[in-house]
């Protein structure tokens, strides 16, 4: 565990992020439309330094746990989850009335339909099954956790059940974040060295993401369409806009007399090389464009006046999008540019100051250690997704609020 607080698990979490988008750019068959301004190359780069200013310039001295209180905490944990899995299973099914016979689209508007009908309990325990990976971090990182079996079979389970609502609305996330997990919890904790299998293993469990990830979107976009409806759906996407498919790759997808599958494979390549390489452009168009407005965390942080607006205690809160193409993958700076224009320079160095409190308390309270894993995997999606958006924020606020619970209660976590 003691390798977890080394520097390189911090640096290479945004090493890899940026890498990979660099490559996905290079091999991508695409043209960008507008090239990256000046601004906002600069505006990613100051922002990735106050990152790693606030990480390396604080040192925090954390005192020792108590290793005995581990067990209790994970068994509460565990009970608390499934819980809220419960409730929200309720809340879906029957009162906002969605099922499997469904199709995703017609499951999609009836839960925004009925979505006034929900009440905050059941809102509550929609944020907190979100800590459903922090059994598994915390059980794979502790030996003596290991060795209860039941603890163990329970945590990987717990993986399982948000697999249940992305199955009813057609959501890939929930695939890419549990995928995530594993191999940063792996990667972090494993005290083996790397081996041809496991090098395999991981090549394997990518194709099989990515296979489960394109069976999702071909379901749900396939619907009631002939192939070359289909594929020119798949051509004609919004980031396609600025990202532009090469003219070779346009003519060989749209072409019927080619293979059907090799078509599959190099639609799927070209849809899953431009949702994570597109995000920066369309910063690029946000930075381009005149008159933007200034949304003051409204954007990032929607959640919370979300929730305000349903009290009906206050005057409502205006949560239009302001992106002018109004598509939401702006990267995550392209969200802190929206709420915080520069100023999100502080937002970062805070950030950074976080993250490296998360490294160190991690080292002696195996409660943090899912904590760390989630930033590492926000780290990675910098430039790609902005994670923290909208639900992205419910593990940290399900964490706090799991964390005050347990210092209140007679299981107190020290």
């Amino acid at each position: 565990m003691d390798k977890i607080i080394k520097h390189r698990f911090f640096l290479g979490s945004i090493l890899v992020g940026i890498l990979t988008w660099l490559v996905l750019y290079l091999i991508l068959p695409v043209i960008p439309k507008v090239l990256l301004q000046f601004e906002t190359i600069t505006f990613i780069v100051v922002n990735y330094l106050a990152l790693i200013l606030g990480y390396f310039v604080f040192n925090f001295k954390i005192k020792s746990s108590n290793k005995k209180k581990i067990e209790i905490q994970i068994k509460i944990l565990i009970c608390f989850i499934l819980v809220c899995f419960i409730f929200r299973w309720v809340d879906l099914f029957f009162v906002r009335g969605l099922s499997f016979l469904n199709d995703f689209k017609t499951n999609r508007v009836i839960n925004k339909v009925n979505f006034d009908k929900t009440n905050y309990l059941l809102i509550l325990a929609a944020v907190l099954k979100s800590l459903y990976f922090f059994p598994f971090v915390i059980v794979y990182s502790v030996r003596t956790l290991q060795k209860k079996k039941a603890l163990v079979v329970l945590a990987y389970f717990l993986l399982t059940l948000p697999f249940i609502e992305a199955v009813l609305m057609g959501t890939r996330k929930p695939f890419l974040e549990v995928f995530c997990v594993l191999c940063f919890t792996f990667f972090s904790f494993n005290r083996t060295k790397i081996s041809f299998q496991k090098i395999a293993f991981a090549v394997l469990s990518i194709v099989v993401l990515l296979t489960i990830s394109m069976s999702i979107l071909f379901i749900r976009e396939k619907k009631e369409k002939n192939n070359e409806e289909f594929y020119s759906k798949l051509l004609n996407v919004k980031y396609n806009d600025l990202l532009v498919p090469n003219q070779v790759v346009k003519n060989y997808v749209k072409d019927s007399s080619k293979n059907e599958v090799s078509r599959l494979l190099l639609v799927t390549g070209l849809h899953m090389g431009q949702y994570f390489s597109h995000g920066i452009y369309e910063f690029n168009y946000v930075m381009c464009s005149d008159s933007v407005p200034y949304t003051k965390g409204k954007y990032t942080f929607f959640v919370f006046p979300k929730f305000i607006n349903k009290t009906n205690l206050f005057e409502k809160i205006s949560l239009k999008n302001p992106s002018p193409r109004k598509i939401v993958y702006l990267t995550a700076f392209g969200g802190l540019y929206l709420d915080f224009r520069w100023f999100s320079i502080l937002f970062m160095l805070f950030f950074g100051v976080f993250q490296k409190y998360c490294f160190q308390i991690s080292v002696n309270f195996p409660i943090w250690r899912p904590l760390l894993m989630y930033i590492l995997i926000i780290n990675v999606f910098l430039p790609s997704i902005n994670y923290i958006r909208g639900a992205g924020i419910y593990p940290l606020i399900s964490f706090l609020l799991f964390f005050i619970f347990m210092k209140i209660s007679v299981f107190k976590s020290t």
